[in-house]
């Protein structure tokens, strides 16, 4: 495989990332039909080309994986703030800055390549360089990504796994759930 080249998504990555959206939906609905669907291609590039063109907020990234010009995979995530309230919740992560990966995606041909791990490497530090120190992922099926992902943490949940021994992968097909665990380096 060429070398993988992570960089910020740019207004002409549009087509190739609107492709990779659709392969993805494609994916994600053998796994959940009834919380995925597979997106109308029409109007698809420019959906993305416009919301590329968009201002990025500070606390946003959208990176993308490039192999030989083409983009192959992207993840996008966002950043947290501690609750204003968080001296009276319960939860000390409430009180922490978080790093939230909305997706992530690779095109089939590349999955088990390093693509998404590189991809996760290269937001996990964009997330610690803005002060983040959790990490939450939630993903729609336990069983389709766990052998690339690991077993469960000791004392974890069997959906809860290591991500590249570093942050808490929370698997879940409850949308609602999401799971949050320390750093472990």
């Amino acid at each position: 495989m060429e070398p993988v080249v992570i960089r910020p998504a740019r207004p002409d990555d549009a087509a190739d990332l609107a492709h990779n959206w659709v392969e993805v939906a494609h994916h994600y609905v053998e796994l959940d039909a009834d919380a995925f669907r597979v997106p109308a291609d029409e109007g698809l590039v420019g959906w993305f080309e416009e919301l590329l063109r968009r201002p990025r907020r500070e606390d946003a990234a959208w990176l993308v994986a490039e192999v030989d010009g083409q983009v192959v995979g992207d993840v996008g995530a966002h950043l947290e703030r501690p609750a204003e309230d968080a001296a009276r919740q319960l939860l000390r992560d409430l009180g922490r800055v978080r790093l939230y990966v909305d997706a992530l995606g690779v095109r089939e041909a590349y999955r088990r390549r390093g693509v998404g791990a590189r991809l996760m490497h290269a937001v996990e530090q964009w997330g610690r360089d803005h002060g983040a120190d959790r990490a939450v992922l939630t993903e729609p099926e336990p069983q389709a990504t766990a052998s690339a992902v690991g077993k469960a943490p000791p004392g974890e949940s069997p959906d809860c796994r290591t991500w590249l021994g570093r942050w808490w992968l929370c698997a879940t097909t409850r949308p609602t759930r999401r799971c949050t665990r320390r750093r472990t380096t």
